[in-house]
């Protein structure tokens, strides 16, 4: 992976009448010495130990089961229930079916979380707002960072006009008190097709939740918007999902958030991810994400290009 290192893990039992799992997934600290400074900045992997010590799966979402969890000055240990056999998603092969999908777990758990007081003490909750301390700070210091030397480094691979915006929120750090006034819930913040599996009949089932925490849904529904390729069609079908989305959450009681009020707060959900987009292209390796990309038939140029279309 980008942010730790994975192995499987296959279990035997003493007894004939064990019933436990054959097999786990284990994920520990990466090798990979740059992204390992990047996500222990951001407290990433002590928050996914705890959240799968203290949530799991009451997150609402279908998620891998954890069975053990340990966290040690930087060292880590998750073992995971291994729900490696659906089809595994990606950047470059993503269905509007997939899109779907998405969203609608997100409907079920932004429902359920939403304006939760006991979310926002929680342990670990990142804390997608301005208070000092909180994950935004960090996220948002890393992309001042990193933002001049990502135009410059992917200047042949970016759109004129994203290029435009990723300097201008380098120069607009009073951005992170917008988020502020935004309506909360539990979102998973690193909401992308390659953290999911897709069973061919049930939701996907999401893992990676190395940045949950109290903030605006969009930046959510946004992280699965942006890897969605096409034009005035795929804008329509965005579209339809958001409607859909916010229909769904009245549905579920949530009745003082409009469908005008999320369109604008989409923004916020965009902003976040050209934040987390750039760090995570600068700050983990690379090369990693275009031999993946590369695995799919196409190439980071493409990807980027598609990313900038959608912002």
């Amino acid at each position: 992976g980008q942010t730790a290192a994975m192995a499987f893990v296959e279990l035997e039992y003493d007894s004939d009448d064990a019933n436990g799992p054959s097999r786990l997934v284990a994920k520990q600290k990466t090798d990979f010495a740059d992204a390992h400074e990047y996500i222990e900045k951001l407290g990433a992997t002590e928050r996914e130990v705890a959240f799968y010590d203290q949530v799991g799966d009451a997150c609402q979402m279908p998620i891998p089961r954890g069975y053990y969890g340990a966290y040690d000055s930087g060292d880590f240990l998750l073992l995971l229930e291994d729900k490696s056999g659906p089809i595994p998603g990606d950047w470059v092969t993503a269905t509007m079916e997939q899109a779907r999908g998405m969203v609608d777990n997100l409907q079920v758990m932004h429902a359920h979380w939403w304006e939760s007081e006991d979310l926002k003490k929680a342990s670990w909750n990142a804390g997608f707002n301005s208070e000092p301390g909180c994950f935004m700070h960090a996220m948002r210091a890393t992309f001042q960072d990193c933002a001049a030397n990502f135009v410059d480094t992917f200047s042949d691979e970016l759109e004129d006009h994203m290029a435009e915006t990723i300097l201008a929120l380098l120069n607009k750090p009073e951005v992170i008190t917008a988020f502020d006034a935004a309506a909360g819930t539990l979102i998973h913040g690193d909401y992308h097709f390659k953290n999911a599996f897709f069973p061919e009949d049930a939701p996907p089932i999401v893992f990676d939740w190395q940045c949950p925490g109290y903030g605006s849904p969009t930046i959510d529904v946004a992280r699965v918007f942006i890897f969605l390729r096409g034009g005035e069609e795929t804008d329509k079908e965005t579209d339809q999902m958001l409607a859909d989305y916010q229909a769904a959450l009245e549905a579920r009681g949530i009745s003082d958030y409009s469908f005008e009020q999320l369109r604008s707060d989409m923004a916020l959900g965009f902003i976040y991810n050209t934040w987390l987009t750039v760090n995570a292209l600068m700050e983990t390796d690379v090369a990693l994400i275009r031999s993946i990309v590369e695995s799919h038939g196409s190439t980071l140029q493409e990807l980027m290009i598609g990313f900038s279309a959608r912002i």
